[in-house]
């Protein structure tokens, strides 16, 4: 809970550092679950819509993550996730373009993503 915050933080370089912290926790499956049931998602969603590309960058990579549960693509696809990761698609480099494509990839694989995915673009 306490990287949360820092998420939203006015400074690019501590939001970096507070996503990538969370990118590097949600490899393991038992803190998928806890990092999204702490509300990390929404603040994750906005650091992609928002932060500097190589922040952008994390966050696709951390919403790639904790796609892999099942439960945490409803609530992923839910936040707004899905236009912000396209547009990363659009926008970024080659790094930011795989990991946003590997996050669509996962989240639809739940029927509700799919159809958010087709109205992204």
């Amino acid at each position: 809970p306490a990287l949360i915050p820092l998420l939203l933080s006015l400074d690019s370089e501590t939001q970096e550092h507070a996503v990538t912290t969370l990118l590097n926790l949600s490899i393991h499956d038992a803190n998928k679950k806890a990092i999204v049931e702490e509300g990390a998602v929404q603040p994750i969603v906005e650091v992609l819509r928002n932060g500097g590309m190589p922040a952008r960058e994390n966050a696709a990579a951390a919403l790639f993550s904790l796609s892999a549960i099942e439960d945490n693509k409803v609530v992923i696809g839910a936040s707004g996730a899905i236009p912000a990761l396209v547009a990363l698609l659009r926008e970024g480099n080659r790094r930011g373009k795989t990991d946003a494509a590997s996050a669509l990839f996962n989240l639809c694989i739940c029927q509700d993503n799919r159809v958010r995915c087709v109205r992204a673009g």
